[in-house]
């Protein structure tokens, strides 16, 4: 008898490795075919298991954040872990000159469908990949990147402390219009 997972009942199958050690890891994963929105990672006989990246509901609703938002080159994806990983690109927003990029991941969706209500509001929702990011961080983007519009000043000065002027941070914030 194959094991289900206990968190959908799906058919899992132990797809672990031996390690340098010598011992078998236990990797559950649900069965080939089977709808993952699920993982199933703490064993076939746990009484729950954590959602992954790999939840297709999940994925539809960031895309469709972003999509609505019409800013479909701020999102990243990356396989992981048999899933996908989801990223706001934030490249030269908190420092001049840097690649960055911030996770989204299902904890921090709430944040995501709030700065985008937020955005949406003020009619901006082009910057959910700044706002999102800037209130995960609990930071300011840097100066060269701040908007004008005083309504969106307004949402990214709600998300940490004014930041000084320095090397990653070469420009004020503009005035606002």
């Amino acid at each position: 008898m194959n094991p289900v997972c206990a968190n959908c009942g799906v058919k899992v199958e132990n797809r672990g490795e031996p390690s340098m050690d010598g011992r078998h890891r236990i990797r559950w994963v649900h069965a080939w075919g089977a709808y993952r929105y699920c993982d199933p990672q703490a064993g076939a006989a746990s009484p729950t298991a954590t959602p992954s990246m790999s939840d297709s509901g999940f994925l539809v609703e960031v895309m469709t954040v972003f999509a609505q938002a019409d800013s479909h080159d701020t999102l990243l994806w990356w396989p992981k872990d048999g899933g996908l990983a989801l990223w706001a690109n934030v490249s030269d927003v908190f420092a001049w000159g840097s690649a960055d990029a911030e996770e989204i991941t299902l904890e921090r969706l709430p944040v995501l469908r709030q700065a985008f209500t937020d955005l949406k509001a003020v009619n901006a929702t082009s910057w959910i990949a700044e706002l999102y990011a800037a209130r995960i961080r609990s930071m300011r983007p840097q100066g060269a990147a701040y908007p004008k519009e005083a309504a969106l000043q307004a949402l990214f000065d709600a998300c940490g402390p004014e930041r000084t002027t320095d090397m990653l941070n070469p420009k004020p914030v503009p005035a606002p219009e």
